[in-house]
């Protein structure tokens, strides 16, 4: 008896070693953290009060590196909160971050202290073979709309002809809906009767691009508007 005790005790505790392997390595949400927010301290995405970056992203930086910014996450019901700094965790909420799933989340507008805004959207991800696709974020606090263009000379792409900041939409778009050939082009953000920025951008096929403005409405310096360019790749 205490033999088959023993043997039924082993087969439990071998059984739940497997099950955590199985979900440890099994389906995933995946998400990308943009530090948008201006004079923000380093962030940090806390599932459960879990870490999904392992470093926190300084202001103007995203999760991830230049290949892919989306980080795997377990998916679920999870107590959702955001680090900034050392600070305490602020904003926790309950989100259903779902398998399989694309997401983006980040943290815009001026950083009083550590309290930041904060937006979180699940992305329409549909790359193509042989092209490249982009949306814009402008993450710009102020009034003005911004727009964005691609130059490549005999072409010219409309990536956006006006978003208002996202701090008063309250969202931003969840598909990548401009798509153009891969390869070099200039980039030009766009007030009203300006262009703010130009720089040249390499953009590969098969590959998702969110191009988020960020800095504050005539900032100079560090808070001059510029774009940061998030590959979000599938």
């Amino acid at each position: 008896m205490k033999i088959f005790a023993g043997l039924l005790i082993a087969i439990l505790f071998a059984s739940c070693l497997k099950q955590e392997d199985e979900t440890d390595s099994g389906p995933k949400a995946r998400i990308t953290i943009i530090n948008a927010g201006l004079e923000s301290e380093p962030v940090t995405l806390l599932l459960d009060n879990l870490q999904v970056n392992d470093v926190p992203i300084p202001y103007g930086e995203s999760s991830g590196n230049s290949i892919n910014t989306y980080l795997p996450a377990r998916p679920g019901l999870h107590s959702t909160s955001f680090q900034v700094g050392s600070g305490a965790p602020i904003g926790n909420k309950f989100f259903h971050w779902e398998a399989d799933e694309y997401y983006t989340v980040i943290q815009y507008d001026t950083v009083v202290g550590t309290n930041g805004s904060w937006l979180i959207l699940k992305d329409e991800v549909a790359p193509v073979d042989t092209l490249a696709k982009a949306r814009f974020i402008n993450a710009v606090a102020g009034e003005q709309a911004l727009g964005l263009r691609l130059i490549r000379n005999p072409d010219t792409v409309t990536v956006s002809v006006g978003d208002v900041f996202i701090g008063q939409s309250g969202s931003f778009n969840s598909s990548f809906g401009t798509q153009f050939k891969p390869g070099t082009w200039r980039m030009e953000l766009l007030a009203v009767d300006s262009v703010l920025e130009s720089k040249e951008i390499t953009f590969t096929e098969n590959t998702l691009y969110s191009l988020v403005a960020i800095g504050e409405q005539f900032g100079t310096g560090n808070k001059q508007p510029t774009v940061l360019t998030v590959v979000q790749a599938k």
